[in-house]
């Protein structure tokens, strides 16, 4: 079991601590690849949470046809978190995909 410090924006963070965000989306980087289910994620130093499975997409497209937008950003819906998802990342997610962390 492996542990990885990362880091989210502090309203990303209280919704991972009350658990009403229990899936973390990144692009599938080679150092985000490592990343198994068993292992921990540290959030911002404070919050530790175990991954229960890890899943990949192709792209952020594949990602909100299989994955409950809530349980990725509360209050969103798939439309909104495909638009966030691309506004945030932009093409990235074509080179390697996206990481789907469940936790």
């Amino acid at each position: 079991m492996a542990e990885y410090d990362l880091y989210v924006k502090d309203f990303v963070l209280r919704f991972i601590h009350d658990g009403s965000k229990d899936l973390e989306v990144r692009l599938a980087s080679r150092a985000f690849q490592k990343i198994k289910a068993g292992d921990i994620i540290i959030f911002n130093g404070t919050c530790r949470r175990k991954i229960k499975a890890v899943r990949h997409y192709l792209s952020f497209a594949e990602l909100v046809e299989h994955e409950d937008p809530s349980r990725i950003m509360p209050g969103f819906s798939q439309h909104q978190l495909l638009e966030g998802l691309n506004g945030i990342y932009g093409r990235a997610a074509k080179h390697n995909g996206v990481l789907v962390f469940e936790l």
